[in-house]
């Protein structure tokens, strides 16, 4: 019976009828017993797909007959295509032909099977029409034609000297892996003993993976399998054979240790340092297509995740091609299973497989899809996000050890795309819950984006070195003695931005040391927690500005065993942390508490610990709005974050901060002279701008000063269903009407032309937000006419900002260009 997500997709695709045939175990195993010699099959199961919609369906299935189980290849067509049909019968004849007929080939079983009213063919392995000669395994004068041209190369089998030999020593291939019309994998054996490993390719595949194999399988210094023989005219490669379990093995196991992580990424740091030219060229036009076919493919799938994937996907499209340039040996599908603990040997000696997918690209790839795999198996349950965190911080610090450090928004943009990449296999693996799966997939790849410092993990080895670099692994473990002499809970620390080293805010460092944080803690908490037992379980730094500000996560384990509960400290390099605490407060008795009916909301402040510079308040949940503005509620939601900014600009707390619209042109003329000095060709475009600036704020509208947020854009909000919370409010102040409204619309705009090429991608709940807001406030003409001019005094701030982030550059010519235009149209009155 069909699942309910395989039901939908199969309703989707009339045009090949043999689709629910595959998808169903039941129709499947009665389409299997349509052959000649299965009538007797028992069960019959699909274990692999590869499907093009509209065009085919490719599955490689396991039947079982009697106590034998067989795999086969079945493949479903269009019912219009039948030459394709028949080029799949007739390539299975001519492979049986040269091969020479067979009592054996010939037999019912093995014949290939057409069943017309389903356009669905069936082949038995190892009758596959793209590996013409992997049924020439099957036989034995075949087979023995295949090891005769590898084995000189075979080690223990040089010494032999007939083939007749080699038959008589027990010599025989295990099958390890199979993709049907792409490539298979076997282990040569000879008297029970692994001597090789022996590839067999379709004709695409053959030529890239033989040229991959000769050019890293002989570098100097990176462990790889050795290229050992290989044979044009079977399209096979003969390897080493590597003894060891994966890593993939070993992370089941108690037997992981830091070192060996870091040897790995040594390791890969090592092959990405090798200097040759003979591998194929991947660029980030690659990389970009390939990631825009993977998410076609799933929009297909899942037809709702359009929308998703449309917000995702050019947001990391767009950070993709700002990537420095430069091309170094990759492994092209570095993965823990590629990676194998080498018997025998140190502790720490690894091997690299599997290189077919080799070429000249971007080590972010490498290092992205090493991390996607990881966050796949958390997302999947096959590894805690403890074990995960150890197996990369491990990994990282090794290779920063040896590459020098690593950008975090790159590495997080790579592995973002390889999870949307990844995202594919729980419906290509048949898993049953594949729709499920995916979901948790994507939402692995939107949280690195959204939160990039989280690609560093927590280890117990000690910290990365190099203290120059912008991000390192800066990471503990502590455990201790409480009072009463028991033992204590380690306590995992994430500093990945070494705040140690600020002379500025010096006190950081007790900050985040597990002893001291705990009681300062439990003190400065007492009073909102009604209790003293606090156990602390985790500290993270998650945001941080060199001698400005830091904000830190802390986890704390409540002794009365109910559920930890995690507090933000914000530190302030200045001491505004009772300015900021006071205020936080105050918002939160002028009604923005937990119970408030209209669902808007502030953090609870929770406490303060003076000397270093820190307050407290608790975290909430929810996404940005960034999130919720993509999706089909982006007006709703726009209005409600339009009541919030009413609500705000509607409390009366006293002060003193102001902020007018010369305020706002100070800020801008600092920022474009500077500009206009980093780009002289841009010179005198600029200085027109800020002319134009001018100009239109004499036409700013008189209105009463409102209490703003002066921040407030999509990253400052959190909608956590049918409520909105309003995050960060250091720079609240008196300002225009206008101020908020018109700097989250400018955001919207600058966002819109970076990742969608385009100003007008979210202009309907641009629209949906104003309308509310005038409804709210009144006097149509002037609020509208105050967030236009605000919102275009932002988009011209955002000019200088695009040249100080590489992610944002490639937007500084359209930024130039649509401020302009906005100028222009004002000023005409268009």
């Amino acid at each position: 019976m069909l699942t309910p997500d395989d039901a939908l997709l199969v309703q989707r695709e009339p045009d090949l009828p043999a689709l629910a045939t595959l998808l169903d175990e039941a129709a499947l195993l009665a389409a299997v017993r349509r052959c000649p010699g299965m009538e007797h099959a028992r069960s019959a199961r699909c274990g692999y797909l590869r499907y093009k919609p509209h065009t085919s369906c490719l599955a490689r299935l396991k039947v079982v007959v009697g106590q034998e189980e067989r795999l086969w290849i079945a493949k479903a067509h269009r019912p219009d295509v039948s030459d394709k049909i028949a080029g799949d019968k007739i390539a299975s004849d001519k492979m049986r032909k040269s091969l020479g007929a067979s009592s054996e080939i010939e037999a019912s079983p093995w014949r290939t099977k057409v069943l017309s009213d389903l356009a669905l063919v069936f082949q038995p392995f190892p009758h596959d029409s793209k590996l013409p000669y992997l049924a020439a395994l099957r036989r034995d004068e075949s087979r023995q034609g295949l090891i005769g041209r590898l084995l000189p190369a075979i080690p223990m089998l040089a010494t032999q000297t007939s083939l007749q030999d080699v038959a008589s020593q027990d010599c025989h291939l295990e099958t390890l892996r199979y993709k049907p019309e792409r490539r298979y994998v076997a282990r040569f054996d000879c008297q029970s003993v692994p001597r090789a490993v022996l590839k067999m390719y379709s004709a695409a595949e053959y030529g890239p993976a033989r040229r991959a194999v000769k050019t890293l399988g002989n570098l100097a210094g990176v462990p790889t399998a050795r290229p050992l023989g290989h044979s044009d005219r079977y399209q096979t490669l003969l390897l080493e054979w590597l003894q060891g379990p994966s890593l993939d093995e070993w992370l089941s196991t108690a037997q992981w240790d830091a070192s060996l992580g870091s040897r790995v990424g040594e390791c890969l740091a090592d092959l990405h340092r090798q200097k040759t030219n003979k591998l194929p060229l991947r660029t980030v036009e690659n990389e970009i297509d390939s990631l825009r076919e993977a998410a076609d493919g799933l929009c297909w799938l899942v037809h709702d995740l359009a929308s998703r994937l449309g917000r995702l996907v050019p947001k990391i499209c767009c950070q993709m091609a700002c990537a420095p340039a430069g091309a170094v040996p990759i492994h092209g599908d570095f993965d823990p299973s590629q990676v194998l603990v080498l018997d025998g040997a140190a502790a720490d000696s690894i091997g690299l497989i599997d290189l077919d997918q080799a070429a000249l690209g971007n080590p972010f790839w490498d290092l992205g899809n090493f991390l996607a795999h990881l966050q796949r198996k958390v997302s999947f349950g096959q590894l805690s996000e403890v074990a995960s965190e150890q197996v990369w911080a491990a990994l990282l610090s090794g290779y920063q050890e040896t590459a020098g450090r690593v950008d975090p928004r790159q590495l997080a943009v790579y592995a973002a795309a390889r999870l949307v990449q990844l995202a594919h296999e729980p419906f290509r693996y048949r898993s049953q819950n594949w729709r499920a799966q995916i979901d948790l997939l994507l939402d692995r790849a939107e949280r690195l984006l959204e939160e990039p410092h989280r690609v560093v993990a927590t280890q117990g080895a000690g910290r990365a070195s190099g203290r120059d670099a912008p991000w390192v692994v800066v990471t503990s473990s502590h455990a201790g003695v409480d009072g009463a002499g028991q033992g204590r809970a380690q306590v995992e620390v994430v500093d990945p931005f070494v705040v140690v080293s600020d002379p500025a805010m010096s006190f950081l460092p007790e900050a985040i040391d597990p002893q001291q944080a705990e009681e300062a803690l439990s003190e400065a908490l007492a009073a909102t927690q009604g209790t003293r037992t606090l156990r602390l379980r985790a500290i993270r730094v998650v945001r941080y500005k060199p001698g400005r500000r830091c904000m830190i996560e802390y986890t704390l384990a409540q002794g009365d065993g109910t559920e930890p509960i995690v507090v933000l400290g914000k530190a302030h390099a200045k001491g505004k942390h009772r300015t900021c605490y006071e205020l936080q407060s105050a918002l939160w008795e002028a009604g923005f508490d937990d119970r408030a009916a209209d669902g808007i909301t502030v953090a609870r402040a929770l406490g303060t610990i003076p000397s270093w510079h820190l307050w407290l308040q608790e975290k909430l949940p929810g996404r940005t709005a960034w999130h919720a503005l993509q999706t089909g509620q982006a007006n709703q939601v726009a209005a409600r974050i339009a009541r919030a900014a009413y609500k705000l600009h509607e409390v009366e707390l006293p002060t003193r901060r102001r902020h007018t619209i010369d305020t706002e042109l100070e800020i801008l003329s600092q920022r474009l002279t500077r500009l206009a000095r980093m780009r002289p060709r841009d010179e005198k475009r600029i200085s027109d701008i800020l002319a134009a600036c001018r100009n239109l704020a004499d036409e700013l509208p008189q209105t009463t000063p409102v209490c703003s947020h002066r921040d407030f854009y999509p990253d400052q909000i959190l909608v956590d269903g049918g409520r909105i919370h309003v995050l960060d409010h250091d720079l609240f102040c008196l300002g225009d009407v206008g101020l908020d409204l018109g700097n989250f619309c400018g955001h919207l705009i600058e966002y819109s032309l970076r990742a969608y090429g385009r100003p007008g991608h979210f202009a309907e709940c641009q629209e949906a937000m104003i309308e509310q807001y005038i409804r709210l406030a009144g006097s149509p003409t002037r609020t509208r006419a105050a967030i236009e001019i605000y919102t275009t005094l932002t988009l011209v701030r955002h000019i200088d900002l695009s040249t100080q982030f590489q992610e944002r550059k490639q937007a500084t010519t359209a930024l130039l260009a649509h401020c302009e235009q906005r100028l222009a149209a004002w000023m005409t009155g268009c």
